[in-house]
């Protein structure tokens, strides 16, 4: 679990299971004494690719995910699908 306070571009994080990526965080800070500072988180969609904004408090915990970037090359392409090679270790 990661606070909110703690997030960074490029986290990615599970809400309502989807898997939604940090592009954006706007830190709202109070005008009085005694309230809470407000982040406004804008995510995208890992599969749909849609935004999502939310508004969390500093102190809310949120799940973050292992998340693996790595370098592929399409090796080839059929109709429907595509088939990539790993860069690292050559598997498809």
């Amino acid at each position: 679990m990661i606070k909110a306070s703690e997030l960074k571009k490029g986290f990615v994080i599970a809400i309502d299971s989807q898997q939604l990526i940090v592009k954006d965080i706007q830190i709202k800070s109070p005008t009085s004494r005694g309230s809470n500072t407000l982040y406004k988180v804008t995510y995208r969609n890992l599969a749909s690719k849609l935004k999502v904004e939310k508004t969390y408090k500093g102190e809310d915990s949120l799940q973050e995910i292992e998340f693996i970037r790595r370098t592929v090359q399409l090796s080839f392409r059929e109709t429907d699908s595509c088939t990539f090679m790993d860069t690292e270790d050559y598997n498809q």
